[in-house]
């Protein structure tokens, strides 16, 4: 999730703190005014940056409520045949869609396959360049209008060698 931070004249840098609840997390640093959160919480949370400069640390500004639909939950991968992937997720009330992310590593770069513009289907069938042998790794989005929840869960599946007869 990106934060923009609005800039204080002076200022070398600023830290970035999440609040949930009683909970205060500094969940990063930057040089910059704009900060990606790489972990962002499902729920309500409050953001607030403080300035620095040098060794000091300015008050913190004013917080910012943000709420992020709830993380897919339940998720399951299948490969089907040597060519296909089915997809499956528990439904997230209030959702108003669903974005499909794959990788060929865990921790990789994950792209965009699939936008599913209804909340009421939990269910994908991943067809896109799939090699056998390979091992694939998912993950869904859930959409809530403009926003979108952390992508938690990972599922993966390895694509099987079609039998030869």
């Amino acid at each position: 999730m990106q934060i923009t931070v609005e800039a204080v004249q002076g200022a070398t840098g600023y830290q970035i703190y999440r609040k949930k609840g009683s909970k205060v997390t500094m969940i990063g640093q930057t040089s910059g005014t704009v900060f990606l959160d790489q972990n962002p919480v499902s729920g309500t949370s409050f953001y607030y940056a403080k300035a620095i400069k040098g060794s000091l640390t300015g008050k913190e500004g004013s917080a910012k409520k943000i709420t992020l639909p709830k993380a897919t939950t339940k998720v399951t991968a299948k490969a089907k045949t040597d060519k296909t992937v089915v997809l499956s997720w528990k439904k997230v009330k209030g959702a108003t869609g669903y974005l499909v992310y794959r990788s060929t590593k865990k921790n990789g770069s994950y792209q965009r396959i699939a936008v599913l513009k209804k909340g009421t289907k939990c269910t994908y069938t991943d067809k896109k360049r799939l090699k056998k042998g390979m091992k694939y790794y998912y993950r869904i989005v859930t959409v809530k209008k403009k926003t979108y929840s952390p992508a938690k869960t990972t599922k993966a599946v390895k694509i099987k060698a079609a039998k030869i007869k």
